[in-house]
C-alpha cells in the first residue's frame, strides 16, 4: 500500500513540474498569417553576417575598377558605388557623392553635375547635416528645368517637410507630375500620394497592379512591402502590417541596408501583440545599425521605442523568475520524495528494478529543470547588459544632437561673414536652440525616470531631511539632480557631465560637493551609495 502511494505521488509531482514548465513560457504566440514570414525574418538574421560579406566584396570589386578605369567611366562607377552605399553606410555615400559630382564637372559639368549634387544634398539630409544639404539644393536650382532634377528637388523636399513634420502631399503631387509613369519612381510615389490623401484602397491598388514593372530586386521587395504596410496601419490591419513590414524586414537584410525603418517599426507591433522576445532581438539589431548609418531620424525613433521594449522586457524576466521560486520549491519537494521512495524500494527486494528505473527518470527531470533555470539566469544578465549598453549610447545621441546645434550656430556666423545678413536671418528662422535643448532635456528626464521611477525617493534616503531634492513642478529633473542621474549611470568624470550638461567644469564640482555635504552617510561613500540605486 505505501508501495503504491509512493508511486502516486511522485507521477503527481511530475505532472506538477510539467505544469510549472508551461506556466514559464511566456510571450503570445503569433497569428499563423505572420508566424511564417516571422520565423523567415528570424532565418535571415541568422545569416546577416553572409549577406554584409558579399556586399562588401562587391564594393572592393568596384574600387578596384575605379582605381584603374579612364576619366570617362568614373562618373558612372563612382554613381555605381554611391549606389551600394546610400542606405548602407552614408559617412562613405558623402565620399562618393562628392566624387560623382568631380567626375561630372571634370566632364564639363551639366546635368550630372546636378544629379550628384542632389545625391549629396539626400545623404547629407539624412545625416541631419541641413544647412551643407540646403546649400548643394540651392547650387541646381537652375536645372531644375530638367525633369530628373525636378524630380530629385521634389523629394528632398517631401523627406525634409517629413523631418520637420510638415506634410508632405504637395511635393507628392508635384513628383507625380514630372515621373515618368512606368518608372518604378512613379509608382511608389503614386501609392504614397493616394495613401497620404486617404485612399487607401487606391494606394494598395498601384503598387499590385504594376509590380510586374517593378525590378525584381530584395530592395524594390523591400519598398513594396513597406509600402503596404503602412497601407494597413492605416486600416488598422495589425496582421496584415506586421506581414508587409516583416516581409520588408527580411528583404532589407537580404539587400543588405542599414538606414532602414521596417525593422524597429516592427518592433514596436510585435510589442503591442505581446511578442516581447522578437521586439526585444529586433530593436536591438535596429539600434545597432541605426547608430552605424548616423541615420538622425532613425536614431531618435529607436531610442524613443526602446525603452517600453526595455521596461516590457523586465517584466517578462520578472514573471520568469517566480517561475523560477516555483521550480525551486518542486526541486526540494522532488527531492524529499525521491529519498523517501528509495527508502520503501530498499524495503522490497521485487521493486528495486521499478525504483531504479523511477530515479532514472527523475534525475533527468531534474537536470532538465536545472539548465532551464541557467537559461533563465543568462537571459537576466543579458537583459541588464542591454539596458546598461542602451542607456550610454542614448546619452551620446543626445550629446551629438545638441552639439549639431552648436555647429549650426557656426555656421550662422559663416553666413553672416560670407552671405550677409538674409542669410543669417534664413537661417535663424528656423532655429530655437533654447526649444531643442529644453526638448533634449526632457528628451533624457522620461528617459531615465523611466527606468529609474523610483530613483528621487531613493536618492532622498541618503540625504539629511533638511536638504532632500524634488522634480519640478512640470516633472522635469534640475541641473543638480542630472549630476546625480549621470554618476548613476556610470559618468563619474566631471568634465564628462560639463559637456553633457553645457555647464562649467565648476559648476558640476561645486553640485557634486553641495550632494555629499547633504549626505547621512560618510562623504567620500555618497556617490557610491548612488551607484546602488536600484532601477
Amino acid at each position: 500500500m505505501m508501495r503504491h502511494a509512493t508511486i502516486a505521488i511522485l507521477l503527481i509531482l511530475l505532472s506538477f513540474g510539467w505544469v510549472v514548465s508551461s506556466c514559464g513560457q511566456t510571450g503570445a504566440l503569433p497569428a499563423p498569417q505572420t508566424e511564417e514570414v516571422l520565423s523567415r525574418l528570424d532565418s535571415v538574421i541568422g545569416c546577416r553576417d553572409m549577406y554584409v560579406r558579399e556586399k562588401e566584396r562587391r564594393l572592393d570589386s568596384l574600387r578596384s575598377i575605379v582605381a584603374t578605369a579612364g576619366n570617362g567611366d568614373r562618373y558612372r562607377l563612382y554613381d555605381r558605388i554611391f549606389t551600394e552605399y546610400y542606405s548602407y553606410d552614408l559617412d562613405s555615400a558623402v565620399v562618393y557623392a562628392s566624387r560623382k559630382a568631380e567626375a561630372a564637372e571634370a566632364s564639363g559639368g551639366g546635368l550630372r553635375l546636378s544629379v550628384a549634387r542632389l545625391n549629396l544634398a539626400r545623404v547629407l539630409l539624412s545625416q541631419g547635416h541641413t544647412y551643407e544639404a540646403m546649400r548643394e539644393l540651392q547650387e541646381v536650382l537652375p536645372d531644375t528645368v530638367f525633369p530628373v532634377v525636378k524630380s530629385m528637388w521634389y523629394d528632398f523636399m517631401a523627406v525634409y517637410d517629413g523631418i520637420r513634420g510638415r506634410g508632405s502631399l504637395q511635393w507628392h503631387r508635384r513628383m507625380s507630375a514630372v515621373l515618368d509613369t512606368a518608372s518604378p519612381g512613379w509608382i511608389y510615389n503614386e501609392s504614397n500620394l493616394r495613401r497620404l490623401s486617404g485612399n487607401l484602397d487606391g494606394a494598395a491598388d498601384v503598387l499590385v497592379a504594376n509590380r510586374d514593372k517593378l525590378p525584381d530586386t530584395p530592395h524594390n521587395q523591400a519598398i513594396t512591402n513597406y509600402l503596404l504596410g503602412k497601407v494597413c496601419l492605416q486600416r488598422r490591419d495589425t496582421v496584415g502590417a506586421i506581414r508587409h513590414i516583416a516581409a520588408s524586414a527580411v528583404n532589407d537584410i537580404m539587400t543588405p541596408v542599414r538606414d532602414y525603418k521596417s525593422l524597429y517599426e516592427l518592433a514596436s507591433l510585435l510589442l503591442a501583440t505581446g511578442d516581447v522576445d522578437r521586439a526585444y532581438r529586433y530593436i536591438d539589431l535596429a539600434v545597432e545599425d541605426a547608430n552605424s548609418t548616423k541615420v538622425l531620424d532613425n536614431m531618435v525613433a529607436v531610442n524613443s521605442i526602446m525603452p517600453q521594449i526595455v521596461r516590457a522586457r523586465e517584466q517578462q524576466l520578472k514573471r520568469e523568475q517566480t517561475v523560477q521560486h516555483w521550480y525551486a520549491a518542486g526541486i526540494s519537494i522532488l527531492a524529499i520524495c525521491l529519498v523517501a521512495a528509495l527508502v520503501v524500494t530498499m524495503r522490497s527486494r521485487d521493486a528495486v528494478g521499478r525504483a531504479a528505473v523511477r530515479e532514472k527518470k527523475l534525475n533527468i527531470r531534474l537536470r532538465e529543470i536545472n539548465r532551464a533555470l541557467e537559461a533563465m539566469n543568462g537571459r537576466i544578465s543579458e537583459s541588464n547588459k542591454v539596458k546598461d549598453a542602451y542607456l550610454v549610447q542614448y546619452f551620446n545621441l543626445c550629446s551629438y544632437f545638441v552639439g549639431r546645434f552648436e555647429e549650426f550656430r557656426g555656421n550662422i556666423s559663416t553666413a553672416a561673414r560670407t552671405k550677409g545678413l538674409a542669410a543669417v536671418e534664413k537661417l535663424l528662422a528656423s532655429a530655437d536652440d533654447d526649444r531643442e535643448l529644453k526638448k533634449f532635456y526632457s528628451n533624457f528626464d522620461s528617459t531615465f525616470l523611466s527606468l529609474f521611477p523610483g530613483f528621487v525617493e531613493s536618492l532622498n534616503r541618503l540625504l539629511v531631511a533638511d536638504r532632500q531634492v524634488a522634480l519640478n513642478r512640470d516633472g522635469s529633473m534640475s541641473n543638480e539632480l542630472r549630476t546625480i542621474a549621470l554618476i548613476r549611470l556610470g559618468l563619474a568624470d566631471s568634465e564628462q557631465i560639463a559637456g553633457f550638461l553645457r555647464r562649467s567644469v565648476s559648476t558640476i564640482y561645486n553640485y557634486r560637493v553641495k550632494m555629499r555635504n547633504a549626505a547621512i552617510c560618510p562623504r567620500e561613500e555618497f556617490e557610491a551609495k548612488v551607484m546602488e540605486i536600484k532601477p
